[in-house]
């Protein structure tokens, strides 16, 4: 069962604050808005929780911005 119901726009600065990787990873594949997708990406580098490798390596198979910041977040967190 999804966090929050994908047919809205999550709150991404809130799950941030929050610090719920959950969240913040299944705004990661919210497919209406890449600029969510962007966000989720982004600050699942400052939460630097391994858990977002995974979701964040297959975000590299997004559009090109968003591959960028993906990838920018992959090495905040240093997971080798």
């Amino acid at each position: 069962m999804p966090l929050f119901n994908l047919s809205r726009r999550p709150n991404v600065q809130r799950l941030k604050s929050d610090r719920d990787v959950n969240g913040l990873i299944e705004a990661l594949q919210y497919q209406d808005d890449h600029n969510v997708r962007l966000a989720a990406a982004s600050a699942l580098g400052q939460v630097d929780d391994p858990r977002a490798v995974e979701p964040l390596v297959a975000a590299l198979e997004d559009r090109p911005r968003v591959r960028e910041v993906a990838a920018l977040a992959l090495g905040e967190i240093g997971d080798p």
